[in-house]
């Protein structure tokens, strides 16, 4: 959808715009000594003369001041910062933008919006006129807000779903929607956006914002106003958080609210005296959504229960965690919560007890089992009978690797064992061996045991013929190619008596693990090294 016709910016807007840029009074010295301005609000130049009969105290200002002092201007007496034209030279550093939305009530029922980049560059000009670069437009009439894109250089603009801000977060030359500038924001007053709460909005939203630079999402706001007349009622009755969630993240709280409601307890979604319940607990978002989400089968959770379970568990995240963890046993969020409630129990520790009583077969159904009189004793017990339990699924898990590899432990054998006396190659056959391994030389080892077991990678020891369980070094290999061996720390090299051996035995892997008729390794210099 192509952008209809907008209204032309009033010369008076265009100066309101131009003030919004910082002034300069540029000047140059002449022969005779006096000085000649141009002021970049007005526009104009004048002379100041050093022999002039009769001087004001601004005039000798004037003529004393420097390059980057403060001065007025003599004609329309603007306050400006005073620059020397020979100092400022090309006046590159001067450039700068600005970003305005300027309003038009056209009529009682339509606002136009009109999104600019103001640029000012003094280097072709010491009095340059304000570029206008439109970006984005918005029309807003009742219960709608369109907002409408330029698709080219200040030409063609075309609708968007999305409301947003006005100005594009990619466009990095000019900056993004951070602290743009509203005109005719009074304009409003004549139209169906006279009651938009904006003030309220602003002032409530930048307590969330304390610390920072705050910028509003204003037009944002606005659109949303159109959109939802609601918002007026909302920020008088004090639920900004829910006014907040739909015009900073867009979240309308579906099912929770109903945006077509005509009074404050329709909207949600509750009577009078539901509403009034609603309010004197809080009234806010998060004791809504705990309200419905806590329900207990078509009814919601009382306002005044929710408002409790709320100050007890300190935060929507932690109640939710609480009661979908009870639901998942079976276990009521009322009884859980008195439960916990009773003696002071640590919520926290009761979910933990919960889970871990579930997965060791404890049946929850039995109270005493569910509810234990002694917390931290039930929680401890259950929490050394988990680790026993893991334990042994630890070793089992170890033990059906260990008879699986089997077949490649064999293979290994074959393939790799190898001795010449002072030092041996070994085969790692357990897990326990390869963990062992990591922990004695401070490396990664031990995570390859389950690749190992696996036939995926093979792990090996080279060690001292003498010294069969002392580890030296560790290898690891992908059939006859050599992945990495490594000392101690990962830092240890192979001293040179060991690199040989190591260097005689790759070697042999490479050449195909030739063995003679007694499994004697063959090598094709030297003589034969025996298996260990």
């Amino acid at each position: 959808m192509k952008s209809p016709e907008f209204q032309d910016l009033t010369e008076t807007e265009t100066r309101a715009i131009d003030g919004m840029f910082p002034n300069y009074l540029f000047y140059e010295t002449l022969p005779n000594g006096d000085r000649e301005f141009q002021c970049t609000h007005c526009r104009k130049k004048f002379t100041q003369s050093r022999v002039k009969r009769t001087l004001t105290e601004e005039d000798r200002q004037l003529m004393r001041a420097g390059h980057g002092d403060i001065a007025r201007c003599a004609l329309c007496g603007s306050v400006a910062t005073v620059k020397s034209l020979g100092k400022a030279k090309t006046r590159k550093n001067l450039w700068h933008r600005e970003k305005a939305v300027v309003i038009h009530a056209v009529a009682h029922d339509r606002v136009e919006a009109r999104c600019y980049f103001c640029v000012k560059d003094y280097e072709k000009s010491p009095t340059p006129k304000t570029e206008l670069i439109e970006k984005s437009r918005y029309l807003l009439t009742p219960g709608s807000a369109i907002k409408f894109i330029a698709v080219y250089y200040n030409e063609d603009f075309h609708s968007t779903n999305r409301i947003g801000e006005p100005f594009p977060s990619t466009a990095m030359f000019y900056g993004t929607d951070s602290g743009y500038s509203v005109l005719g924001l009074k304009n409003l007053k004549s139209t169906f956006l006279k009651y938009n709460q904006l003030d309220s909005f602003i002032s409530r939203d930048a307590q969330y914002c304390a610390g920072y630079v705050y910028s509003g999402p204003i037009m944002t706001y606005l659109s949303y106003c159109a959109i939802y007349p609601q918002l007026e009622m909302l920020q008088k009755l004090g639920h900004f958080d829910v006014v907040r969630a739909l015009v900073r993240d867009g979240r309308k709280s579906f099912p929770y609210v109903n945006w077509k409601a005509k009074n404050i307890a329709e909207f949600f979604k509750t009577d009078k005296q539901g509403y009034k319940s609603f309010k004197e607990n809080g009234g806010t978002l998060e004791l809504l959504h705990i309200a419905h989400k806590l329900r207990s089968g078509k009814q919601r959770l009382e306002f005044s229960r929710a408002k409790e379970y709320l100050d007890y568990f300190g935060s929507e995240y932690s109640l939710n965690n609480f009661a979908e963890t009870l639901n998942n046993y079976n276990i009521s969020l009322s009884d859980g919560y008195k439960y916990v409630r009773q003696k002071n129990r640590k919520y926290n520790e009761y979910t933990d007890y919960l889970r871990m009583a579930n997965k060791l077969g404890y049946d929850l159904k039995v109270h005493n089992v569910a509810f234990p009189k002694k917390l931290k004793e039930a929680h401890d017990n259950a929490a050394d009978a988990e680790r026993a339990m893991l334990e042994e699924k630890r070793k089992a898990e170890q033990k059906r690797q260990e008879f699986a590899a089997r077949k490649y432990l064999k293979k290994y054998e074959k393939q790799y064992s190898f001795t010449d006396g002072k030092y041996t190659i070994i085969i790692p056959h357990t897990v326990s061996e390869i963990v062992e391994e990591g922990k004695a030389m401070r490396h990664c080892v031990g995570g390859y045991a389950g690749r190992h077991m696996a036939g995926t990678l093979t792990i090996l020891f080279l060690r001292r013929a003498s010294e069969p369980l002392k580890s030296l070094y560790t290898i690891e290999m992908h059939g006859k190619h050599l992945t990495q061996v490594q000392g101690y720390n990962n830092r240890t090299p192979l001293t040179p008596e060991a690199k040989a051996f190591f260097d005689m035995w790759l070697d042999w892997v490479k050449d195909g693990s030739h063995r003679n008729k007694q499994g004697d390794p063959i090598l094709k210099t030297a003589s034969a090294a025996k298996t260990a």
